[in-house]
Parts: C-alpha cells; structure tokens; sequence
C-alpha cells in the first residue's frame, strides 16, 4: 500500500475513533513517525481494528498481537522500559485542526495484554516495589491497569510511572499513597 493511501486511510479511521467531523490539518512530521512504526509494524489496514475498550482520557483499539491507545494529549512522550512496564513501540502527541477548534491528540501503541479483572494487593505491592527499586513511582496503582502479558502481570497503563526525580507526582487511588509509606518504611 503506498504511502499516500496509508496516511489517507489512517486520518478516516482517526475521524471515525474520535468523532470528528473533518481533520483540516495535522502536524505532518509527527504523523509521518507514527505512520513509519505503524508500517514498521505492518499495521496498514485500520478497517481491521477492533474497538476493545476506554478509558478515561482514551478508546483503545486491537489489531493483531497491537494496542493502540488514542485520545487526550499524553502528560509525557517518553517510553519507560522496565520488565513489569508493557513494551510501548511509540507514544507521542500530534495536533490536529478540526473545524472549530484545535487538538492535541495523544497515541500509544502497544502490545496487547489481557487484561486481569483481579489482582491482590501483595502482588500489585511486589509490581510497585520492583519499579521502586529500580527508580520508577507508580501513581495510578490498581487491577484494572495491569494485564496479563506471556504469563507475566504486567502495567498496560503507563500514563502515571514516573522517574523518580518527576516533580508533580499526582497520587490517584487508595493503593498509591499506602504502598509509597510502605515501601518508603521497608526500604
């Protein structure tokens, strides 16, 4: 598929995901890298994603062994890499001039990962204590961000983990601040 068509049928399928009435214009140099690892991965056909969920700030779309995440601009573009962390091929913002208004838009492709309805809090402590060991704050700590990846629990929500020098920490569910005290006393 030449280049020209991927980029045509990429923009359909985006105004379809995100309801919008028409892109008049996108930062061309972002969407050709997103575009370039979407091919690098021989994703080109965006009539075979199928819609598997949302969360607050995005829908998630599967295709093949592939997530891609699209919605609200990203807080952050770089990737961390860490065992416990789902390995991300890109994560970036792109802006787009629609009608009546201007939008970031933020994507992030991944590997797909079951998602686990239940996890207990030992094990949700051990994820949260192997990124701590190894410099990385979890903030937004709960089962529904976790799955189910080669039979390893690993994070699939990666918007809040953070470096560990990250100034604006925000702290989101009951399990953040108890497992930040009880990893700061055993530490």
């Amino acid at each position: 598929m030449k280049d020209e068509n991927i980029k045509e049928d990429f923009l359909k399928f985006l105004s379809k995901a995100m309801n919008f009435d028409e892109i008049y214009e996108i930062d061309e140099d972002k969407l050709k890298i997103l575009l370039n690892k979407l091919k690098e991965l021989k994703i080109t056909n965006f009539n075979k994603f199928i819609k598997i969920g949302a969360g607050t700030y995005s829908k998630v779309f599967k295709i093949k062994h592939y997530v891609i995440k699209i919605g609200l601009a990203k807080r952050k573009e770089e990737i961390n890499n860490h065992s416990c962390i789902i390995k991300t091929y890109i994560r970036t913002n792109i802006k787009c001039k629609l009608k009546k208004y201007i939008m970031v838009v933020g994507f992030e492709i991944q590997e797909y990962a079951k998602n686990v309805k239940k996890i207990n809090e030992e094990d949700l402590f051990k994820i949260y204590s192997l990124l701590r060991k190894d410099g990385f704050i979890w903030s937004d700590i709960k089962s529904s961000n976790v799955g189910k990846f080669k039979n390893r629990i690993v994070i699939i929500d990666t918007d809040d983990i953070y470096g560990e020098n990250y100034k604006k920490i925000r702290f989101y569910t009951e399990y953040d601040k108890k497992f930040n005290d009880k990893y700061c006393k055993i530490k």
